[in-house]
């Protein structure tokens, strides 16, 4: 995208006065790309431990919005190959809109993403734009409308970028770009036969990711992602709201085509997956303590059910592992040696059994010599 399309793109559309599109305006893709390392190489990461990886964690805490992504009609007859020209315009053009703020505030925010965000490989919106004016049959100087979903999408990556935690941009650069990596490349083999896509790649350049294997870069990603200092649980949340505003362009297109009992849900439903997914794990529960303790002093359950982090533990003078300066739950001395011996090592009690019991084993074995 060349830097007079760029100076375009809030005079489009009856966006001028849109302010979720007030800093659109990203920095050209060549200098975007000079600014970042490749993901083949080292950045540097703050290392944090966690029970769970930041990628398990996401993928266990989206499965539910995940699935409801994948049943909206759109999608499902997308998968059996039942898609328009016109319907696959409206998707690129949408997600054209989406990848520009994207992957602008990826750019603005790269000091916190701790080298999650590889435009050399991921960058999507030049591609998502060609893509739109060969299907939409528009010249070079055309740009796609934003649907109302999609401004709200828009407006939400704004103001995560703009909040005090601009960290959260890490579980939309994760749910786009793998979704783009993983099921997208279904999606892409349906376009290209169901719209009969020529063989130079017009028209389906969106899931192209030349130069890179899809599976081994995952890894590496996954592996960066899983290496981030960051807590768990605010980020699954985002991914929840990330998933819930891709539905509802999914639905937007839906209606558009008049597809029978089509709705797009409100803004609300995708701002509420934030908290949701949370209570569900809650109602779930993590499997308990199997001994049916918790810390008298503490809140919350044993720590090895899944409840609380167990990053920079230690422990204080009450025997109780704490994070921070906040106290977690755990199992009390001795059950913390059965059921977690590498916490329970960390006790100076068990130190003091553990020391008792090897003399006392020694003396058995010299006294029967």
């Amino acid at each position: 995208m060349n830097t007079a399309q760029q100076q375009q793109i809030g005079n489009k559309g009856g966006q001028e006065n849109d302010p979720s599109y007030s800093n659109v305006r990203a920095p050209s893709l060549p200098l975007r790309k000079a600014m970042l390392p490749s993901i083949s190489s080292n950045p540097r990461h703050v290392n944090q431990k966690h029970a769970v990886k930041l990628s398990e964690s996401i993928k266990n805490g989206t499965k539910k919005v995940h699935k409801e992504a994948e049943n909206v009609y759109f999608i499902r007859s997308f998968i059996k190959g039942n898609i328009s020209r016109d319907a696959y315009a409206k998707l690129t053009g949408n997600l054209w809109h989406v990848y520009v703020m994207l992957e602008a505030v990826l750019d603005k925010n790269e000091g916190v993403l701790y080298g999650i965000h590889q435009p050399v490989e991921l960058d999507r919106a030049d591609r998502l734009l060609k893509d739109w004016r060969f299907l939409a049959k528009r010249d070079a100087g055309a740009f796609p409308e934003a649907s109302p979903a999609t401004k709200d999408y828009v407006s939400r990556l704004e103001s995560v970028s703009n909040s005090t935690q601009p960290h959260l941009l890490i579980a939309h650069a994760y749910t786009r770009y793998m979704g783009d990596l993983s099921g997208g490349q279904i999606l892409s083999c349906c376009a290209r036969k169901a719209l009969d896509l020529p063989e130079s790649g017009e028209g389906g350049m969106f899931y192209k990711f030349p130069g890179i294997n899809p599976k081994t870069f995952k890894n590496k990603y996954r592996d960066i992602l899983d290496k981030l200092p960051y807590e768990h649980s605010s980020i699954v949340s985002e991914a929840n709201v990330a998933f819930a505003l891709n539905i509802r362009i999914f639905e937007e297109i839906d209606v558009y085509n008049g597809v029978e009992g089509a709705v797009v849900r409100p803004l609300e439903f995708a701002l509420e997956q934030a908290g949701k997914w949370k209570m569900e794990k809650k109602e779930k529960g993590g499997g308990g303590c199997p001994f049916g303790f918790t810390s008298k002093n503490s809140k919350g359950g044993c720590p090895v059910s899944g409840r609380g982090s167990t990053s920079s533990a230690h422990s204080n003078k009450r025997g109780e592992i704490t994070t921070r300066g906040k106290t977690e739950a755990r199992c009390p001395w001795p059950f913390i040696l059965l059921h977690d011996p590498k916490r329970g090592l960390q006790d100076w009690q068990n130190w003091l059994v553990l020391a008792g019991v090897y003399g006392f084993t020694v003396s058995l074995i010299t006294s029967s010599k």
